[in-house]
């Protein structure tokens, strides 16, 4: 009873999908307490928030000319300077050396954290929103394939792959 008060509580100050993300939190740390043998049972098994549905969503998605302009021109420019056309065994997107008087990539791979700030910095630069993810790549593209008239049951199932 307790706990289904505090969410009904969490429900009059925060937005329906920050307490449908805080539940899962306390229900965890119940699960915790019963396993550690401090509770009998779970409080919060059985509490449900409201129910939130989000049918559209907050990603920025490119045109198409936009997203084809900065594709084509960042990869030709990318592959030219680094110097790694003729190197097809090695990674494609590769990490900076750091340390270096003059910039260079090195051999290793371009983790995900980085290609994100690379991302956010790219898009800042060309006058694009800060909001842009590496998915709005993913909703231009969708958006795009059904524009050209791309199946709908393609798109779909691209949509539900989680990249």
């Amino acid at each position: 009873m307790v706990v289904a008060a505090y969410v009904d509580e969490l429900g009059q100050r925060y937005a329906r999908a920050t307490v449908k993300q805080r539940l899962p939190g306390i229900r965890m740390l119940f699960d915790w307490l019963v396993i550690g043998h401090a509770l009998e049972t779970n409080p919060a098994a059985s509490v449900r928030g409201r129910r939130h549905v989000v049918t559209k969503g907050k990603t920025p998605v490119l045109s198409a000319d936009e997203a084809h302009h900065l594709v084509q021109e960042y990869m030709d420019a990318y592959v030219e300077v680094a110097g790694i056309a003729e190197y097809r065994d090695g990674p494609l997107f590769r990490a900076a050396e750091r340390g270096r008087k003059r910039p260079a990539l090195s051999e290793r791979a371009l983790t995900r954290e980085r290609a994100w700030e690379m991302v956010k910095r790219r898009a800042v630069g060309a006058g694009l929103p800060y909001e842009i993810t590496p998915h709005s790549f993913r909703g231009t593209g969708i958006r795009e394939y059904l524009r050209g008239g791309g199946d709908r049951d393609v798109a779909a199932n691209i949509e539900r792959i989680h990249v």
